[in-house]
């Protein structure tokens, strides 16, 4: 539901609340699947949760962008896009790992198809020789054995994308809308020239 032409700042900032908490709960949303920026490149990551002035996303503990997290000391930028109200999101913040206690409740809830995604036996993103999913064959035909879900576990890490600035550019026929805020209630929120 785009926000109309004359939406107060308070509109916007209840807009993307409902649009993030929105994506968090719903496979196909559009805002399901943002860019996560570190300093080196960006990636496409998925929204799986939401709570006032941070979303989490779960990644393999050894991709690049955990190591570029770590040296900028989990300075990032996100980036969302939603195409049916032509809004475009951008966000400021720091990404912390989320305790231990998270990480084990996630991982019970996970099927074991969603745990493959942190079982290949290198690295994502490693060179191979030939075209594979880097999944042992137990793995592969989903039963993988008690010592391999431990070890794709250990791979397993959940993030808190922490909310510290908000930038939304409405892209409306009748004349586009920008405007900025700090934090997750709309703090210090300022109109922008789209």
């Amino acid at each position: 539901m785009i926000p109309s032409i004359n939406a107060s700042a308070e509109d916007l900032v209840r807009y993307v609340q409902h649009g993030l908490t929105r994506a968090a709960s719903e496979p196909m949303g559009t805002w399901r699947l943002p860019t996560l920026i570190t300093a080196k490149e960006g990636r496409i990551v998925v929204l799986r949760g939401v709570e006032p002035g941070a979303w989490t996303f779960y990644t393999d503990k050894r991709t690049p962008k955990v190591t570029q997290l770590k040296a900028s000391k989990g300075e990032a930028a996100a980036t969302f896009y939603d195409q049916d109200d032509r809004s475009q999101l951008r966000l400021r913040g720091e990404v912390v790992a989320k305790g231990e206690a998270d990480r084990h409740a996630i991982w019970k809830e996970l099927s074991v198809g969603q745990k493959s995604s942190y079982a290949a036996s290198v690295a994502p993103g490693s060179a191979l020789l030939t075209p594979s999913n880097g999944l042992s064959k137990t793995w592969s035909k989903g039963k993988p054995t008690s010592e391999e879900v431990e070890v794709a576990f250990k791979n397993f890490a959940v993030y808190s994308f922490k909310i510290s600035e908000v930038e939304l550019l409405l892209l409306h026929r009748e004349g586009h809308r920008r405007c900025a805020w700090n934090g997750w209630n709309g703090e210090n929120f300022t109109w922008l020239v789209p």
